[in-house]
């Protein structure tokens, strides 16, 4: 498998989270695309949920990551793993 990685980043430049992918799949831009489009339902359904209350990307990550999971775009953790790509 064609193992791609992918950093998630908010407005501000912080890292959200690094996700893996197949590049035999996804190209770069649909797997950049697939995690946009899966935040921003997400954050317009717990919008939707809490009215006026602001919710920002940390607060959705949870969800974000099982829909990408199902989609085979999986979380990663540099921490966890040695190689030359962390």
């Amino acid at each position: 498998m064609n193992t791609q990685l992918i950093q998630l980043l908010d407005c501000e430049g912080e890292a959200l989270g690094l996700y893996a992918y197949s590049g035999e799949r996804y190209s770069h831009e649909q797997a950049a695309s697939i995690l946009d489009r899966e935040y921003l339902r997400a954050k317009e359904q717990l919008k939707e949920a809490n009215g006026d209350h602001y919710c920002g990307p940390g607060d959705v990550q949870e969800y974000v990551d099982e829909d990408l999971s199902a989609l085979g775009i999986e979380r990663v953790y540099p921490d966890e793993h040695s190689s030359a790509h962390f």
